[in-house]
């Protein structure tokens, strides 16, 4: 099983470094390229991935949060920097409802980007739907697969 989890969180990290450029550049290829900080309104995202319980899928979390501030050093979106939300579900059905409620209604975020965990398409597939969030992400449930709004 841990072997199975590791093999996941690399494929994970694989996807995301693919994303971000070239290893090794000599300028970043994130942002708008502008090597200037975003100021404009903040993007909110958010992920609730499983950082604690049952087993930990944090390194995709960071692996996002590292983009993301790449992407904010160099010209963000537009102008725009991009605020990254991340909350750990703790392996739990109830937290991880509360933690997509809390990410959705409290911080507003527009999408889920990197969610990683064993439960949080389960608890939060029909919310996601109700509420248009997308959430792109990676999980073992059936309902990860199911869902028009989880990708």
């Amino acid at each position: 099983m841990q072997r199975a989890l590791g093999l996941f969180a690399g494929l994970f990290l694989i996807v995301i470094m693919a994303v971000s450029g070239p290893a090794g550049a000599a300028t970043p290829q994130c942002g708008d390229g502008t090597g200037q900080k975003a100021t404009g309104k903040p993007i909110p995202l958010g992920s609730v991935t499983s950082m604690s319980g049952l087993g930990s899928f944090k390194e995709g979390s960071d692996a996002v949060a590292a983009y993301f501030a790449c992407l904010n050093d160099n010209g963000g979106i537009h102008g725009r920097p991009v605020v990254y939300h991340a909350e750990d579900d703790q392996s739990k059905i109830d937290v991880a409802a509360q933690a997509a409620k809390k990410l959705i209604d409290d911080e507003g975020v527009y999408a889920l980007i990197g969610s990683t965990s064993f439960i949080e398409c389960v608890a939060n597939a029909d919310y996601y739907l109700k509420s248009n969030v997308l959430d792109i992400g990676a999980g073992v449930a059936p309902q990860c697969f199911q869902s028009k709004n989880i990708g």
